[in-house]
């Protein structure tokens, strides 16, 4: 089964927003924060709108969008892992 490029017809706007809410609960799951679930759902329809072009319709749009979401939560834990926080508590003092 594919879908036909005809579930691009209607506006696109409404066309994500109709995924937007499963996206978020998805990657909210996976981050922990719904801050950065809204910061990864936004630069995964950024990555959509600039990518559509690729998109076939030889896959459900949601199923596209979903693994364009899967890269932007992994590259969101890559940042987190990279940027430590330390607690000025936990500093040594300098002696």
């Amino acid at each position: 089964y594919c879908q036909p490029m005809n579930a691009l017809s209607q506006p696109l706007a409404d066309t994500l927003a109709e995924h937007r809410r499963f996206l978020l609960n998805l990657a909210a799951l996976q981050l922990g924060s719904r801050e950065d679930a809204d910061d990864v759902v936004q630069d995964t329809f950024a990555a959509a709108l600039t990518g559509l072009n690729g998109f076939s319709g030889e896959v459900p749009l949601r199923a596209w969008l979903v693994g364009i979401l899967r890269h932007k939560i992994v590259d969101a834990i890559r940042r987190r892992v990279r940027y430590v926080r330390l607690d000025p508590d936990d500093v040594l003092p300098d002696d």
